[in-house]
């Protein structure tokens, strides 16, 4: 009954099984049931003591069963819980690192390219060519659609239009 029924279940047998016990001896003594070995009074109270530890010990074996059942529950419900964080975590990650590694990549493109610009740039010793070639460069490697350099005037006021790699600039 502990089992099936709870704490409730085995205080309520356990008490059922005491009156049981109390009835048989009643019936025994002043009404008088067929003849078997003789109850005392010592047995009853033996019996009874016997009864009422059983239904207390199952009692709290069954609250403790109950205890831990509801921490497991509730260790699941928490475990479900992390479990769906971690995924909208992961979720939220991906598009992230994607992202990230996108821009990683295109940093990393932008500096092969300054790199290989800069060489190329070393490797002219004219400034014209250089302000021909460059911006062409430029537009190539990035993907831009035009590329200007602009140098200050003689009297420093004014930027002005050196070179493009496009005759729109």
């Amino acid at each position: 009954a502990a089992l099936l029924l709870g704490p409730r279940g085995a205080t309520i047998y356990t008490g059922l099984g005491l009156l049981s016990g109390v009835i048989a001896y009643y019936l025994e003594h002043r009404v008088g049931l067929p003849e078997g070995a003789p109850v005392s009074l010592l047995d009853l109270i033996i019996v009874f003591v016997v009864f009422l530890l059983i239904g207390v010990f199952l009692r709290y074996a069954m609250q403790s069963m109950q205890d831990a059942i509801a921490r497991a529950r509730h260790a699941a419900q928490a475990q479900a819980e992390a479990h769906r964080e971690l995924d909208a975590i992961r979720v939220s990650l991906e598009p992230r690192v994607a992202a990230r590694t996108e821009d990683l990549e295109r940093r990393s493109i932008l500096l092969q390219t300054m790199a290989e610009i800069g060489r190329a740039a070393a490797s002219m010793r004219a400034l014209d060519e250089l302000l021909v070639e460059v911006p062409q460069m430029i537009a190539e490697r990035l993907g831009f659609y035009h590329v200007g350099i602009f140098l200050l005037d003689e009297g420093n006021l004014y930027a002005v239009l050196r070179g493009a790699n496009s005759l729109e600039g």
